[in-house]
C-alpha cells in the first residue's frame, strides 16, 4: 500500500517544485528588470539572500528529476533521447546558503546543458574539501560549448551567445546571470 502512495506523492512533490520554480522565475525576471533599469549611476537594488541549511545532493536530485520530466515549448522532452542525464552526486555536506538561489542556479545550468547537448551525456558531480568548508558542483556535457569571445558577456542579465546556430533555443538570457 505504501508503494501505491509513493508514486502520487512523488508526482505531487514535483508539481509543488514546478510551482515554486515558476514563481522564482517571475520574481527573478522582475528583479533583473529593476536592476537593468538603473542607468543613473545609483547602486542597483539588491535582494537579501536567505541563510538556509541546504542539502545540495537532495536539490540536485530534485533538479534532475524535474528536468527529466520537462518539455520545451514544442512539447519535446528537454532531455533528448540521445542524451544521458546522470547525477553522480551521492552525498555532500549540508551548506549554509539560499535554497531557492541554489536550486535556480543548478536548474539553469542543467537546462542549458540539455538545450545545447544533442547527443552524449550530461553529468553532475560534486566534491567537498576535507574540512567541509566549501562544496563544488560541476555540470559537464558533450554539447557544443560556449565561444571564448562570449564567456564574459553571457553572465550579464538578458544576454545570450550571438551564435546563429543556437538562436533557435528558447530563453531570455537570465540563465547564467
Amino acid at each position: 500500500d505504501t508503494e501505491k502512495q509513493e508514486g502520487p506523492l512523488r508526482s505531487m512533490k514535483l508539481v509543488k517544485t514546478c510551482a515554486h520554480r515558476l514563481l522564482d522565475l517571475v520574481m527573478n525576471i522582475m528583479e533583473m528588470a529593476t536592476m537593468a533599469c538603473t542607468h543613473d549611476g545609483s547602486p542597483a537594488p539588491t535582494k537579501r539572500l536567505s541563510r538556509d541549511q541546504v542539502d545540495v545532493a537532495r536539490i540536485l536530485d530534485e533538479v534532475v528529476m524535474l528536468v527529466k520530466c520537462t518539455s520545451d515549448r514544442g512539447g519535446r522532452p528537454l532531455v533528448k533521447t540521445s542524451v544521458q542525464l546522470v547525477n553522480e552526486v551521492d552525498s555532500l555536506p549540508t551548506i549554509e546558503a539560499d535554497t531557492h538561489k541554489c536550486t535556480q542556479v543548478f536548474f539553469n545550468l542543467v537546462t542549458n546543458a540539455c538545450k545545447f547537448t544533442t547527443e552524449g551525456r550530461i553529468t553532475l558531480t560534486g566534491v567537498a574539501d576535507p574540512e567541509k568548508q566549501w562544496v563544488e558542483v560541476s555540470v559537464t556535457d558533450t554539447g557544443q560549448g560556449i565561444a571564448r569571445g562570449s564567456l564574459e558577456r553571457i553572465f550579464q542579465p538578458f544576454e545570450q551567445e550571438n551564435n546563429s546556430a543556437i538562436r533557435g533555443h528558447q530563453g531570455i538570457g537570465l540563465g547564467l546571470s
